[in-house]
């Protein structure tokens, strides 16, 4: 499953990308980003929320 969405994800991201201007050697720095800020609220909330370590959090995610 995860490499399902992250297939996923990055084909919707990359065709949104290159219709938005951007060059392909910047798409493939940005969307890796784009998908780590998308999964930025799980660790947010097992931070903040849930008292785990910045550690803890960030192998979880």
């Amino acid at each position: 499953a995860p490499l399902t969405e992250e297939v996923v994800f990055r084909a919707c991201m990359i065709s949104l990308l290159l219709c938005g201007g951007f060059k392909p050697y910047t798409i493939v720095f940005f969307s890796p980003v784009f998908f780590s800020l998308a999964h930025l609220n799980h660790f947010l909330e097992l931070y903040f929320q849930q008292n785990y370590t910045f550690l803890n959090a960030s192998m979880i995610v």
